[in-house]
């Protein structure tokens, strides 16, 4: 099984990324820290990222889900990887134990991608056009959507 991960800042367009995947047909798993902030926050906790175990359980959550993945998956696509977890650990206030970092570390996936915003976005007022992605196609470790209109 492929292992891909989709990677960036937040809002630069991963989920639609994901959601273009998943409608054809690839398995996805969604962002575990975002599922878990939308968790607590329906069980009345409006600001779960204040709790300083916040990474280490949205890790667990994350490494439960790629366990979960089907071996008959041909190809999977990850909402951000373990990496990702470690790298908001050391930049944010949510400490990981060097157990869960060194599991971080080990984890590899088949190619990452990261997702970036337009350098200007400034530079696409008034210039949107409307892109429509029929289906992914994968050239050696890129992902690319064929019939972009």
């Amino acid at each position: 099984m492929k292992r891909f991960v989709l990677t960036g800042g937040h809002g630069v367009g991963k989920t639609s990324i994901l959601l273009a995947l998943e409608a054809s047909g690839q398995h996805v798993v969604s962002e575990a820290a975002g599922a878990l902030r939308r968790l607590e926050r329906a069980k009345g906790n409006p600001f779960p990222e204040d709790a300083a175990d916040f990474e280490s359980r949205a890790l667990g959550l994350h490494l439960l889900r790629e366990e979960a993945v089907t071996p008959i998956a041909a190809r999977v696509f990850f909402d951000r990887g373990a990496a990702d977890h470690l790298a908001y650990s050391r930049v944010g206030r949510w400490p990981l134990s060097e157990t869960e970092q060194q599991i971080c570390t080990e984890i590899a996936y088949d190619a990452a991608f990261l997702i970036e915003p337009p350098l200007d976005p400034r530079r696409l007022v008034g210039s949107f056009r409307r892109v429509e992605a029929r289906s992914p196609v994968f050239l050696g470790s890129g992902l690319l959507f064929d019939g972009v209109a």
